[in-house]
């Protein structure tokens, strides 16, 4: 698969960021890739695995919504799309924040 330079797919959560929602919808731009192949949208999630895609083809993008919550730690997404008769792929990674661990630093002693 040709690798996809992540930042022209402005993905949700963006690359390297830091979450709460342990079940985020997952969320990347495709119109900059070219013309994507109906039914070739994949969406993987380390921990969880395969999530729904839906794409948009108005307005170029695809999105996810997590079944099930993402443990605390390093989440990756490995976007995968046939453009133009060949396989694209991306990944990028985020952080789910530890919602007991955010509540706990805010809560008074």
């Amino acid at each position: 698969a040709a690798p996809v330079a992540v930042h022209t797919l402005h993905p949700q959560p963006a690359d390297g960021a830091t979450v709460r929602d342990p079940k985020p919808v997952i969320r990347a731009d495709l119109s900059a890739l070219g013309v994507i192949e109906n039914g070739s949208v994949t969406l993987r999630v380390s921990g969880v695995g395969a999530v729904p895609a839906v794409v948009d083809a108005a307005s170029g993008t695809v999105s996810g919504r997590l079944a099930e919550k993402l443990r605390p730690g390093a989440a990756t997404v490995i976007l995968s799309a046939r453009v133009d008769g060949r396989k694209v792929e991306a990944h990028w990674s985020f952080t789910v924040q530890d919602g007991e661990a955010a509540a706990a630093a805010k809560s008074p002693p």
